[in-house]
């Protein structure tokens, strides 16, 4: 996330963007391991494994 706050303080809004997504994807793949499963591609599957594990909270 620094570096998206970086490139975002040097208008690199793209860049920024894209480093912030990172930073997302990280933080819910984290989240989806702590709960003892295991994503290896990413994408729209991500998203859905996570609402899957967490619905219910």
């Amino acid at each position: 996330m620094e570096r998206a706050k970086k490139v975002h303080g040097m208008g690199d809004f793209p860049s920024a963007v894209f480093f912030a997504q990172q930073s997302v994807e990280k933080a819910v793949k984290a989240m989806i391991e702590s709960r003892g499963e295991y994503i290896y591609n990413y994408g729209p599957r991500l998203a859905n494994e996570f609402l899957k594990i967490f619905q219910d909270e």
